[in-house]
């Protein structure tokens, strides 16, 4: 087996496992990907026979859930004879301790707010992002929010978006930490562009790698 980090351009990564596949066959789900963001939330995609992502369980960690099914058909362009894909995303929002909203469904391109989550289909990946209201140290209110970018392989990346910790972009405008299943971190580091400056993986079995990124115009 092996594990496996994928750091994105600003800064977001993903943890991914090689193992044995749970299913040979087109039809069945070929692997469940299982991930804990550093909020204490989890992630679970089910990807197919073909490698494409065909549902997304998002446990938030204040309780509320998310379960988006992608709904992926092949395209054929009629003029030039392209093919491709088109998806249509099911989402059930379940906030904590109530029933289950109403189904909602979003067409590629579109974003739908369900509860507190606003579910994007980047056909054939799905963008979730969960607001997480609260106050600040001076006790004013906040508008935080968390998400998730599943990517079409069921790849998945957690995000935060709040008070950047640098306005100035020769400084580091966020540092984002995730904990991977296997017990390792990943630290990222991104500048006040938006653009990842440094990847430190402290990997389960004690090895460390560092990755510093140059950027230039």
């Amino acid at each position: 087996d092996q594990t496996g980090e994928n750091i994105n351009p600003d800064g977001s990564s993903s943890f991914f496992k090689v193992a044995e596949p749970v299913s040979t066959t087109k039809d069945g789900y070929y692997n469940t990907i299982t991930t804990t963001d550093p909020e204490g939330g989890t992630t679970t995609t089910r990807v197919d026979g073909s490698g494409a992502v065909t549902e997304v369980t998002k446990n938030w960690s204040d309780g509320d859930k998310t379960v988006a099914v992608v709904q992926t058909t092949p395209t054929t362009d009629p003029k030039t004879g392209e093919t491709g894909t088109t998806s249509v995303v099911t989402v059930t929002e379940t906030p904590k301790d109530q029933p289950s909203l109403p189904d909602v469904t979003v067409k590629p391109g579109e974003s739908v707010k369900t509860g507190k989550t606003t579910v994007t289909n980047d056909n054939p990946g799905v963008i979730m992002t969960h607001d997480t209201p609260g106050t600040d140290t001076q006790g004013n209110p906040t508008t935080d929010q968390t998400g998730e970018n599943v990517n079409p392989d069921g790849t998945s990346s957690f995000f935060k978006v709040d008070d950047g910790v640098s306005v100035n972009a020769d400084g580091y405008y966020n540092t984002i930490t995730t904990t991977d299943p296997e017990g390792g971190t990943t630290t990222t580091k991104v500048d006040g562009s938006g653009a990842v400056t440094e990847v430190t993986k402290n990997w389960s079995d004690g090895d460390k790698t560092v990755a510093v990124v140059q950027t230039t115009p």
